[in-house]
């Protein structure tokens, strides 16, 4: 409810809040039912799923470690994306689509994030070409942007998601460069 209560804050007329797990189809097509249910069409798709890890490929323990970072950062992309398509021709509507420095500039201890972020720069890449003008696609390549991650939340070795307050804190020597959520929302606005 805090995005919701911001979005009104900030000027939104209605907020309708669904919560799901982008990594499952079934809730990735059900956002896109309940949207066009109570709008009417879609005009654009926000796509900004992304997790991390914190730990050398080589130390994986257990591989729902590795699936799970990509099955979000990758494939809740491409999930919402693909039920969203036939919608957005229809309105000509826009695709933002959160990618990262990380796709062409690998962070140590993110081998699957890194990975994910390229994946999710080539597919767009590619998509763009696919759809033409029927459908815009801008993809935002952020560096360091103060959210979860960078709070040191992660997937550990093991699969267990945790923060690991030593990397938070170490991580906090970047924020005198480090964007804001706010600041990159104004940069991304000018291209739309």
């Amino acid at each position: 409810m805090e995005v919701a209560d911001r979005a009104i804050t900030r000027g939104a007329s209605d907020v309708k809040v669904l919560v799901g797990d982008v990594t499952k189809e079934a809730d990735c097509k059900r956002f896109l039912e309940e949207t066009i249910q109570k709008y009417g069409r879609l005009d654009h798709l926000v796509n900004n799923a992304g997790v991390a890890h914190s730990f050398f490929f080589s130390e994986t323990k257990d591989l729902k470690a590795l699936t799970s970072t990509l099955d979000t950062t990758f494939w809740g992309q491409v999930y919402m994306t693909y039920f969203a398509i036939p919608h957005l021709r229809r309105t000509h509507g826009k695709v933002l689509v959160m990618a990262s420095t990380a796709s062409w500039l690998p962070y140590p201890r993110q081998t699957l994030y890194n990975a994910g972020k390229a994946g999710v720069l080539a597919f767009f890449d590619t998509l763009r070409v696919e759809v033409g003008d029927v459908i815009g696609i801008t993809i935002v390549m952020p560096g360091w942007i103060e959210s979860e991650i960078t709070k040191g939340k992660f997937i550990h070795e093991d699969g267990d998601i945790w923060t690991d307050q030593m990397e938070r804190d170490v991580r906090q020597l970047h924020f005198d460069f480090c964007g804001c959520p706010i600041a990159l929302e104004r940069v991304s606005t000018q291209f739309w």
